[in-house]
């Protein structure tokens, strides 16, 4: 393929063509009409329009190609015979050679006719910097070839119209044939897809060319990348093109048959749970149905109906981006002040920022990444589920929610411990010190004897200074004991499923960095390895982490580990005394409570399904 100039990446309007024969015109010295030089079929909806020429008229339109054969191929030269057949390609040539050589004889005498009317189009109303046209030069050459033609039309258009956009020539090979489809095929993918900016606006024109050329470019064009493009189709009329005046244009797009396959590309991203990559790809959508309908192509009304309902589908999937990223507030704010569908759906899910529902948040988006293999991700979920279901359980069961036993306001965004508070409840502070005296190494023991707070082996006396709870063990020892100090029997019994199954998770949350930043990469066989060359080294104190050493022995299997996080978060809503919510759009099976990797996925089955329902809607 040969190329006059390398196209850009700038943003801007351009019109790809397919040239044809009948894309030119010549005025006969006989004659004031302007006669094609290659028009070798009758085209229903043109013949219509020759029945309302004059007689005259309709005589020398059926006589074209007699006309032309005796006055111009005769001027220039060109052998035709008895049934005035003639090479286009040879005529073009040499018409190109006397219109170089005397273009003041010629420019008044050629018309381009259709491709006129489309140029002008394109030109007038969209603005187009560039026009690129597929042309033919065959080997060995034949008789239709359009590429002295193109020469000839790129000279005329340049003179006559005022800051013409460059016209560049896109050669088919010589080693595809102009009838050879699968060729064809491959050749216009190049083009569309390789070298066009998806994002400008691309104006189309199929008929010229061989009927192969049209079906090439129309599908490759509708099957690429291309998010704006509109065809202009040229309403043909006999008396236009004989007064070689410039045809009108019918402004076209298929933009259907891209939305079926914009929302099946929505519908396999939403399979991945890819909400983020469904929301880029409609909001494109959304803005190439504003270009279509701000540019007065038919079906406007359908175009806006459309472009409203995917409106309404970005601004969905946006809600499932917010609360994936944990922002409830962005979740609410964008449907704010809206009576429609989605702000209820949002409105379902924009719970309070430190309730219960967060944690059935991040315990769902763990199922989610360990379906898509997303270990990473789901490693660091996985301690932050761990790490906020203590702390909203402290906000949930202390009387101030937070501030009667800890000093969150000087600290709000640390958990320091009010060991005066604490020591006022002498069942809660012996519980709470008996279980960090279990813990071996425990900063709260060594404090509490170095300031000889014990009172008969109990700890009576508030330490001085600050105390900040050192870290995950100790948060969950001191949450231990607050519960268990209420004594309520369904507290009792959910609070030892809890405490099993977070030391169940001790190991991998401590194994987490090590894992995430190791050379050998992450999977979920890789955490099934790791697990098994710790247990491994088991005992052996001179090769192993003492964290990991005290957590090994309790670690639950990697694909255990959902299953774990789904009895922490049925404790802790017993715990409160709060029934699980059922997901309104998207029933669970029988005899469930919460998603698990097997099950719906809470909130985000609801928003995809309630997506994937409108968007069907739409193509129905």
């Amino acid at each position: 393929m040969i190329w006059v100039n390398t196209m850009t990446r700038e943003k801007t309007s351009l019109l790809i063509a397919n040239l044809g024969t009948s894309d030119l015109t010549v005025q006969l010295p006989s004659s004031s009409d302007y006669l094609p030089v290659g028009f070798a079929r009758d085209e229903p909806n043109l013949m219509k329009t020759v029945q309302d020429l004059s007689e005259i008229r309709q005589t020398r339109w059926n006589q074209r190609q007699q006309l032309i054969c005796e006055s111009l191929c005769s001027q220039l030269g060109v052998s035709f015979d008895t049934r005035y057949r003639f090479s286009v390609r040879e005529l073009t040539q040499h018409l190109l050679s006397a219109y170089q050589e005397n273009p003041d004889f010629w420019n008044p005498r050629l018309r381009p006719g259709r491709f006129w009317g489309i140029v002008k189009t394109a030109v007038e109303q969209f603005k187009v910097e560039r026009i690129y046209c597929f042309v033919t030069d065959q080997t060995p050459p034949h008789r239709d070839d359009t590429i002295y033609l193109f020469e000839i039309l790129k000279i005329w258009l340049e003179t006559q119209i005022p800051n013409c956009p460059k016209i560049e020539k896109v050669v088919i090979p010589k080693g595809v044939a102009a009838v050879d489809q699968d060729g064809l095929f491959d050749v216009y993918y190049q083009v569309l897809n390789r070298e066009c900016d998806r994002h400008c606006t691309t104006l189309i024109s199929i008929k010229g060319g061989t009927p192969q050329m049209q079906t090439a470019l129309r599908v490759q064009a509708i099957s690429s990348q291309i998010e704006r493009q509109i065809y202009l189709e040229p309403e043909l009329q006999a008396k236009l093109i004989l007064e070689g005046e410039p045809s009108p244009c019918r402004r076209v797009s298929y933009w259907r048959y891209q939305r079926t396959m914009k929302y099946q590309t929505v519908k396999q991203l939403l399979q991945r749970w890819d909400f983020d990559g469904a929301r880029v790809v409609l909001s494109d959508w959304k803005e190439t149905l504003a270009t279509l309908e701000s540019s007065q192509t038919e079906n406007g009304e359908a175009l806006n109906a459309s472009r409203e309902l995917v409106d309404v589908n970005v601004r969905a999937l946006g809600t499932a981006v917010a609360l994936m990223n944990l922002d409830t507030r962005g979740a609410k704010r964008e449907h704010e002040n809206r009576l429609d569908a989605i702000s209820e759906l949002a409105n379902q899910y924009s719970y309070p920022q430190n309730s219960l529902y967060r944690l059935l948040n991040l315990h769902t988006q763990c199922c989610l990444f360990w379906q898509l293999d997303r270990m990473a991700e789901f490693l660091i979920r996985v301690g932050l589920f761990y790490e906020e279901t203590i702390h909203d359980l402290f906000r949930q069961l202390d009387p101030k929610n937070g501030h009667f036993y800890f000093n969150r306001v000087n600290y709000p965004d640390d958990w320091y411990l009010k060991t005066n508070q604490v020591v006022n409840y002498p069942q809660l502070a012996h519980r709470f010190y008996q279980l960090e005296c279990g813990m071996g190494n425990s900063s709260l023991v060594r404090k509490v004897k170095e300031q000889h707070c014990l009172v008969k082996g109990s700890w009576k006396k508030p330490l001085r200074g600050l105390f900040k709870l050192p870290g995950r063990p100790t948060k969950r020892n001191f949450l231990q004991a607050l519960i268990e100090v209420q004594d309520k029997v369904i507290q009792k019994k959910a609070v030892g499923d809890m405490m099993a199954a977070m030391q169940a998770l001790d190991y991998w949350c401590v194994k987490r960095n090590q894992i995430i930043h190791g050379a050998k990469g992450i999977s979920k066989s890789r955490l099934l390895e790791v697990l098994q060359e710790d247990r491994q080294r088991e005992g052996d104190q001179s090769s192993m982490n003492g964290d990991i050493q005290a957590t090994i022995g309790v670690a639950c299997q990697p694909d255990e580990i959902c299953d774990r996080m789904t009895q922490i978060i049925t404790s802790a809503f017993a715990i409160v005394n709060s029934a699980l919510p059922e997901p309104r759009l998207v029933p669970l099976p029988e005899g469930t409570t919460i998603a698990s990797p097997s099950e719906p996925f809470y909130l985000y089955s609801d928003i995809r399904k309630w997506v994937s329902d409108r968007l069907d809607d739409d193509v129905q």
